[in-house]
């Protein structure tokens, strides 16, 4: 028995005489799993009406916001990026991200593009791996979800190995080969 149904049997009075079955009690089941499908039914569209929770009208909701739908991305991560979009209110300015990455990062440079859209250009140098983690950290921290970064940065002091295997087919620093360290 779904919650309405039950909630509309519990309306009765107490006693024998108001336990219905047959075609009343039927027609009270009915109604009951009607208004139980309409309670859904207005739930699913509260949560459509909201970004941050909508599931079906995802792709809606990137075109109503300017955003290009990513349908590669979870719809968990399609939400947050429609949420951030939808609730800000401008953000970091391009004046403060630049500020607080060139504190950390002197040689990294961020600006927008040409062509306008919801992208921004991080290019520039770091010393190693780790540092570039710190950076997109402070950059996911400081620029809103829904702008898309495009890096192009150089690790300077970056050994890499490549296996196969479990053999080492060859090393290589700052794209150079290297014959032996």
């Amino acid at each position: 028995m779904a919650i309405m149904e039950k909630t509309l049997r519990r309306l009765l009075p107490n006693g024998q005489a108001w336990r219905l079955t047959g075609n009343v009690g039927e027609l009270i089941d009915a109604f009951g799993l009607s208004l139980e499908r309409a309670r859904e039914f207005l739930e699913n569209v509260q949560n459509e009406a909201i970004p941050g929770r909508a599931t079906y009208l995802l792709e809606a909701w990137h075109e109503t916001l300017g955003l290009a739908f990513d349908n590669t991305l979870t719809p968990h991560d399609q939400r947050m990026r429609v949420n951030s979009a939808y609730t800000s209110t401008g953000g970091s300015s391009l004046d403060y991200v630049v500020a607080q990455v060139k504190k950390e990062f002197p040689r990294v440079m961020i600006r927008e593009p040409a062509s306008p859209g919801m992208a921004y250009s991080v290019t520039g140098d770091v010393n190693t791996t780790r540092e570039l983690v710190r950076l997109r950290g402070l950059i996911v921290r400081l620029v809103l979800l829904h702008l898309t970064p495009n890096y192009t940065i150089r690790i300077l002091e970056t050994l890499d190995s490549a296996y196969t295997g479990a053999c080492i087919t060859g090393k290589a620093r700052c794209g150079r080969t290297i014959s032996s360290l």
